[in-house]
């Protein structure tokens, strides 16, 4: 409901202006990538708005709307749930030129996913390129939109026809502000010594965030910036809906402060295809003043590679060295995804040791390809606590550590 609010301030800014059948407001929801199926309600709840303020609703996917002397005949406009290159850079122009001359604009729900700056474009029936890094500390919210044109060669007497289709690349790291929509929470400017802009507090039990679209292709955990000056709490992880089937669940503990924050995480398996991704938080129903959430990262490959299996074996291209790749999500409340390298076959131990130097787990314990390694490993049978893992092959041998946190 919180769109009602601003448009209703953005339409009253004037007294009695909202009450007169001369204020005209467009609703432009027009995309170019994820849609919403939301978009049929949105633009009736607007509607009905409308009709309590007595102002007119022109709801449109046109972009040709978006010149000079046709924007002039609305005092607002509404983006609602918008995604994609919506609009040409003229009808950009345009609409700049509109709002600086005081026209009113309102974005609504996915409408901070609109208008993607072209980066390159390439020829050719494949290829690749190369995205750069997040940048988590600014508290931006960053993404590529890929989009993907066929033209034919038209026949005699027709013309050429051109088809085209998108997706959208997440970046690995989400700050928690950006969720699609949510139930429940509060945005707050984050003490978070890593930074991160704001993070989401007052989280109740039954609370929860959505993150659209999501695709957890190679994918093989998730780790949470989480802190609570409570007892903390449970996270699930969910495929759209709050009570659809449970994808992961992690407790969240108790760290002494509000703004005291850690890395807590849990492996994850794809479930294929795209969807909403539901955070919901859970503790005892009426709890009040969870944790707080600073932002989500996505471990794994990612669209760079295959996604992972419980234990995997991937790339079977001669490596070049003998390494122990750090351990993610870590600290570890659940299951943590462990990877190594072999530069030739080799009799494997990979094993777990707690800080007095006893040996915990044997992980690993037989032949092995050349190539890279990962697999799953469950903490859940360990305490809290500092723990080593070691891997030893070729007469060599490597340490890294790694967190439980319960």
């Amino acid at each position: 409901m919180r769109f009602y609010v601003v448009l209703l301030s953005l339409l009253s800014a004037s007294q009695g202006l909202a009450q007169t059948a001369d204020v005209r407001v467009l609703v432009f929801s027009r995309t170019a990538g994820f849609r919403h199926d939301s978009i049929p309600d949105g633009i009736a709840a607007i509607r009905r708005l409308a009709d309590e303020r007595g102002f007119v609703v022109e709801a449109s996917e046109d972009p040709t709307v978006f010149r000079d002397g046709q924007l002039e005949q609305y005092r607002a406009v509404v983006f609602l749930s918008t995604t994609g290159d919506i609009l040409t850079r003229p009808q950009e122009e345009a609409f700049e030129r509109y709002i600086r001359r005081g026209g009113g604009f309102v974005g609504v729900h996915a409408a901070a996913d609109t208008r993607c700056r072209p980066l390159d474009e390439y020829s050719g029936c494949q290829g690749c390129f190369t995205t750069l890094g997040g940048h988590g500390s600014q508290a931006d919210d960053l993404f590529y939109t890929v989009e993907a044109r066929y033209t034919d060669a038209g026949g005699p007497g027709v013309g050429s026809l051109t088809a085209r289709t998108g997706l959208i690349l997440q970046p690995k790291r989400k700050e928690a502000e950006h969720y699609t929509r949510q139930n429940g929470v509060l945005l707050e400017d984050t003490g978070d010594v890593r930074g991160g802009g704001q993070n989401v507090g007052w989280i109740d039990h039954g609370d929860y965030l959505v993150f659209a679209p999501v695709n957890l292709a190679g994918i093989d955990s998730l780790s949470f910036r989480v802190a609570s000056a409570s007892a903390g709490g449970r996270l699930e992880v969910r495929m759209d809906g709050e009570t659809s089937p449970l994808l992961a669940r992690l407790d969240i503990p108790g760290t002494g402060e509000w703004q005291r924050y850690i890395d807590v995480g849990i492996a994850v398996e794809d479930p294929g295809g795209t969807h909403e991704l539901f955070i919901v938080a859970k503790r005892n129903m009426g709890d009040t003043g969870l944790y707080n959430i600073n932002w989500i990262d996505f471990h794994g490959p990612g669209v760079s590679g295959a996604s992972s299996t419980a234990v995997a074996d991937a790339d079977r291209a001669r490596p070049n060295a003998f390494s122990l790749a750090a351990a993610y999500p870590n600290p570890s409340n659940g299951s943590v995804m462990l990877g190594y390298t072999l530069p030739e076959a080799a009799l494997v131990r990979l094993e777990v040791f707690d800080v007095l130097g006893q040996r915990v787990a044997t992980v690993v314990d037989e032949s092995r390809v050349a190539g890279q390694h990962r697999l799953r490993y469950d903490t859940s049978v360990l305490a809290s606590g500092l723990y080593l893992y070691r891997l030893s092959a070729l007469g060599r041998s490597a340490s890294r550590r790694l967190v439980v946190v319960k």
